[in-house]
């Protein structure tokens, strides 16, 4: 078994480089992470991202319990560049010194050498928030859902019955604490916006025993 090798950016941070173990996330874990990196054939557009991939906290956290994922402190992929020298001219045509420009990038993966281990110090879960939000995600992913950030829709997570490449949402998960107030207006809010994006809003919270309980709301409007 080989373990997937991520980089701890910060506290709440881990990037993922190489391409082999984002699919090895999705295929074998539900683990969907974000892509954040610009592609190298198309850098000037954000709509299609590439390596590297952002984990969620909780996606961090589930792969650790689980013995998936080592923490390291340097990035598990080095890129190579091949250099070429540019030759740059002034503005007033005389001849400037030569640079070393990148002019392609070999994307094959190189294994860093010196990496050092830092999975005991990754502190997610904290707050009883943080704590809540985790419970609800691992629940739902043990019960088989994809789960990716809900924040487009003012939720913390969007609940998929499959692959987001393959099906939509269902749901806009919302946790809150057992004893949170919900006002009328944002529940109204809530299930209007999920409605409107053809989800239901799905409220998450745990009970006086510690289990994870659900209520769909979904609006109908009134006739």
């Amino acid at each position: 078994f080989v373990m997937i090798s991520g980089r701890l950016v910060d506290e709440t941070k881990v990037l993922i480089w190489k391409a082999e173990d984002a699919l090895r996330l999705r295929r074998d874990y539900r683990i969907v992470g974000n892509f954040v990196g610009a592609l190298s054939c198309q850098p000037h557009q954000n709509t299609w991202l590439g390596l590297p991939l952002q984990l969620l906290p909780e996606e961090a956290t589930l792969l650790l319990h689980q013995g998936v994922l080592s923490l390291c402190e340097d990035p598990a992929i080095v890129p190579n560049c091949h250099d070429d020298t540019c030759q740059h001219k002034g503005d007033d045509g005389s001849d400037m010194k030569k640079l070393k420009m990148s002019t392609s990038i070999d994307t094959s993966p190189q294994v860093a050498s010196d990496t050092r281990s830092l999975s005991h110090h990754w502190l997610f879960p904290r707050t009883p928030v943080e704590k809540l939000q985790y419970k609800v995600f691992k629940d739902l992913w043990t019960k088989g859902y994809y789960l990716t950030s809900g924040l487009k829709y003012g939720g913390e997570y969007l609940v998929y019955p499959g692959d987001p490449f393959l099906v939509h949402s269902h749901y806009v998960a919302l946790v809150r604490p057992c004893t949170a107030q919900i006002s009328t207006q944002q529940l109204v809010s809530a299930s209007r916006v999920t409605t409107k994006v053809k989800k239901n809003a799905l409220l998450c919270s745990e009970n006086s025993n510690g289990d994870v309980v659900y209520i769909t709301v979904q609006w109908t409007g009134i006739t």
